[in-house]
């Protein structure tokens, strides 16, 4: 007997034992809903797109035992940094940590405990927070130099004293010039869990050695500083520098004025631009682009050609003196510091004053007419 079609939606189910396939209104009975495995993976007009992933979720798996992780402080101003390095699955070694609760906060995100802290200087801004760290974490050491006898300290080291914690050795070198007591800490890893174990040394050199720069002359003598900047130079070129600060981009605009043809200081500053985070370089890098390293090392002297004649080329601890002031003088305009903040959760270098080429500033230093900047 005839029946007329019925009107109805393709993909309606009449029934437990009718089964439409989407798209297939036809489909016989009992059809099953697999596909063919030969029709698999066939791409089609009318496939629709694929989810969209996964936001990432920080894995702090992949910060490994050995890895250095760089926290920006903004509590002073100054564009500080404090470090934190995995000794192991559990514990971390804790480098100037001026903001105790931003950087405890950073260890916890790690699932870390400190168990020890290094102190580069007495200065607040590098040692202010150790004390209330070690309420925190009982146990925890505080380690610096006997001389500049900084607020908490549980263990003094002297110069080329090592001491092994977890996976890392350190080695403290005593680099006088910013205070009379400065250590800088030399890390050789023993060990790197999931990574390669030849990874290269590092060092925190606090406010000794910035990148492409040096402290200032607060306790020391220029003297001091000259022979501190030999002694990191000697280092193995591959050794990685953490400084104390994010002074990079100001110090090669001022290098960039000392040694106009210096054409590694116009590299550099092109492979930082837009970056907040300029840490960590290296001491190969230095000893081409740092002009106080380099005037340091009586073997780069020669290079610099500075035409300011009252300078004494032949003695560096007199041409780091000079360099010293100069810089302190120098103030590049706030357009020449501007960074992208975007790819890094800190601060950006402040700045203000003229617009200096650096060479007029070793002209300044030269004839004594030199005022203070807010850089450390």
């Amino acid at each position: 007997m005839y029946r007329p079609p019925i009107d109805r939606d393709p993909h309606e189910t009449r029934g437990a034992d009718r089964k439409v396939v989407s798209g297939n209104p036809k489909a016989p009975k009992n059809q099953s809903m697999k596909i063919p495995k030969k029709q698999r993976n066939v791409s089609s007009k009318n496939t629709l797109p694929p989810p969209p992933k996964a936001p990432k979720v920080f894995n702090p798996l992949k910060v490994l035992v050995g890895d250095v992780v760089p926290i920006a402080i903004d509590k002073f101003n100054e564009s500080n940094y404090s470090y934190l390095i995995k000794t192991s699955n559990t514990s971390c070694i804790l480098v100037d940590p001026s903001d105790p609760s931003l950087v405890l906060k950073k260890a916890e995100s790690l699932n870390l405990t400190p168990s020890h802290i290094l102190v580069t200087h007495n200065h607040e801004d590098h040692a202010g927070g150790s004390l209330e760290i070690i309420q925190h974490c009982l146990g925890c050491e505080v380690i610096s130099s006997k001389i500049d006898n900084v607020k908490g300290m549980t263990k003094s080291m002297t110069h080329m004293e090592e001491l092994t914690v977890g996976s890392v050795t350190v080695r403290a070198m005593l680099t006088q010039g910013h205070t009379k007591g400065h250590l800088c800490y030399y890390i050789t890893n023993k060990m790197k869990t999931g990574a390669n174990v030849n990874t290269p040394p590092f060092i925190f050199t606090g406010d000794t050695l910035f990148l492409g720069g040096c402290g200032k002359l607060t306790q020391g003598s220029a003297t001091q500083m000259a022979s501190s900047l030999l002694l990191l130079s000697r280092l193995p070129a591959h050794t990685l520098v953490y400084p104390g600060h994010e002074y990079t981009r100001s110090n090669l605009i001022f290098a960039r004025g000392v040694e106009p043809d210096n054409n590694f200081i116009h590299e550099k500053l092109r492979a930082i631009e837009g970056k907040a985070c300029t840490v960590p370089g290296t001491i190969g890098d230095e000893l081409q682009t740092n002009v106080f390293i380099r005037a340091a090392n009586k073997t780069s002297l020669p290079s610099l050609g500075l035409n300011v004649s009252c300078l004494d080329i032949t003695n560096p601890n007199e041409f780091v003196r000079l360099l010293r002031e100069a810089k302190n003088k120098f103030k590049p305009t706030p357009q020449q510091m501007v960074v992208n903040t975007n790819n890094f959760d800190g601060f950006a270098e402040a700045s203000d004053g003229n617009d200096d080429p650096g060479a007029a500033a070793m002209a300044a230093a030269a004839s004594g007419n030199v005022p203070m900047e807010t850089e450390i």
